[in-house]
């Protein structure tokens, strides 16, 4: 829904509309000015139209990294920002308990590379201790691939399934190839008719290798991730063999998150993770959705442009319009995308003389089926260039900062992958430099410089890395961090 027709929508709803032009006749100049607003979209969308209900189970926000625009811009001169833009659902209750029914697809690699290092063993033990979290309203099935697909349970009620799958895991061989494809779909193919019941729709695929059967190319992995409406997909990679640029894109196409786990777990900030932990996070996560399939449409202002988003692949752009596919959200998490962005002469102004930079809207779905939307509109002051600096947005900034790094980070990662450990280190030096430098300003404070003194840890980690595939798995899941 393009910036005119929510603005007709608002038109429409009245005594709504009405209190918004009176904040916007009401904001001080010298502050950057946001308005919000949330409803819930009918499913029907009757005639057409949209109707407003109540609050969206998440907020939107809006910020530049530096929240003014030098008058120098007015000029024609470009000013470059980065737009931070977070989607965040607040905790509710208890977030280690499951409150949503789950419909979880297992999909587990057991080619014969999984006889390696123990991994196949891990598996067993990892679907035992998910067969132990699942509550009776919760339904799972089982699929397996190698050189052929199984799926020897189907979708039912987990009170059963649960214990079975974990039984039949124990029992099973691993040996042949890496039919990934016909794994995805045959997991895909137990949820299908079943979306919409009011329960979540999650697959999880874990591999330790590459796909070298079916489809095997990425973009066609991408299109089958996404090939299911209302069904997310999370990937898990498993060692040192596998593509993780592969499994990070199927987890964006699919709505879903992406995990690398070492063999035997891996530490990481000091925490191990290994394939059980990955398990129960993601029934975790599955069960306190607040909304599935988040899209977020970014529409820039008038002399606003932008052309990339950083760390997010599916992002999608069309003149000054910006869609990015974010997933599922859970109750706690926060969603942050960092769009950065040049400003020119031709910008379009409020009545009180500010800046209109961007307008959002990220829509998503209730469990339940209705369609839920939140709106944040950005405007900024114009100011002399020695007064920009008074406009310096901490939590923002740290955000860009980190996102810039962990930027640098999935380079270093392409150069592990390149077997060229010089350039790896150099961009990781480049990130850890980058982030010293802003905290030697002095500006970033209170949360967002402990945001940076974490991810500051995470690289100097990284530069312990033993080996060139340990440090890409590694640097795989530390960018999507630092960048989201």
């Amino acid at each position: 829904m393009r910036r005119w027709m929510f603005t007709t929508l608002l038109g429409l709803a009245g005594s709504l509309a009405v209190a918004l032009s009176a904040w916007f006749a009401d904001r001080n100049a010298e502050k950057p000015a946001i308005s919000a607003d949330v409803g819930v979209i009918n499913a029907e969308e009757a005639g057409g139209g949209i109707q407003l209900y109540d609050a969206a189970p998440y907020t939107v926000t809006a910020h530049l990294d530096y929240e003014a625009i030098p008058t120098s811009a007015d000029k024609q001169e470009i000013t470059s920002r980065n737009l931070v833009i977070t989607v965040t659902a607040p905790p509710t209750g208890d977030l280690d308990a499951v409150t949503v029914p789950v419909d979880l697809a297992v999909v587990v690699d057991t080619s014969g590379s999984m006889n390696d290092e123990g991994k196949f063993d891990e598996a067993r033990a990892a679907m035992h201790a998910l067969a132990g979290q699942l509550r009776p309203d919760d339904r799972l099935s089982l699929v397996t691939f190698s050189s052929l697909v199984n799926t020897p349970v189907r979708l039912g009620s987990a009170s059963e399934t649960g214990p079975l799958a974990a039984t039949l895991l124990d029992n099973m061989t691993a040996g042949g190839s890496t039919y990934l494809s016909g794994g995805l779909n045959a997991g895909m193919d137990t949820l299908r008719g079943t979306v919409g019941d009011g329960h979540v729709h999650r697959v999880l695929l874990m591999t330790d290798g590459r796909a070298n059967q079916g489809v095997i190319d990425q973009a066609g992995l991408v299109e089958i991730a996404k090939s299911l409406p209302g069904t997310s997909v999370s990937t898990i990679g498993m060692g040192l063999d596998y593509d993780e640029a592969e499994l990070s894109a199927m987890a964006d196409a699919g709505g879903g998150d992406y995990h690398y786990v070492g063999v035997g777990g891996r530490a990481t900030d000091g925490k191990a993770v290994d394939l059980a932990a990955v398990f129960g996070e993601e029934l975790r996560t599955a069960g306190s959705v607040v909304a599935t399939g988040l899209t977020l449409t970014v529409d820039l202002g008038p002399g606003v442009t932008a052309d990339r988003v950083i760390s997010w692949s599916d992002a999608q752009f069309a003149g000054r319009t910006v869609t990015v596919g974010l997933g599922d959200l859970s109750a706690g998490q926060t969603r942050t995308i960092v769009i950065p962005v040049r400003i020119s002469g031709g910008m379009s102004l409020s009545a009180d003389g500010q800046a209109d930079i961007a307008w959002t809207n990220v829509v998503g779905t209730l469990p339940g089926g209705a369609r839920v939307a939140s709106q944040t509109t950005l405007f900024v002051p114009i100011v002399p260039l020695a007064k920009v600096k008074d406009h310096e947005a901490s939590d923002a900034d740290a955000a860009a900062t980190r996102a810039l790094a962990g930027e640098a980070v999935d380079e270093a990662r392409q150069a592990w992958n390149r077997g060229d450990s010089t350039a790896a280190k150099e961009r990781l030096d480049w990130g850890s430099d980058y982030i010293r430098s802003k905290q030697a300003e002095g500006v970033v404070t209170g949360r967002g410089a402990d945001t940076l003194d974490g991810s500051l840890q995470a690289l100097k980690a990284l530069g312990y890395a033993s080996d060139e595939g340990e440090g890409a798995k590694a640097a795989s899941e530390t960018s999507r961090t630092m960048s989201r």
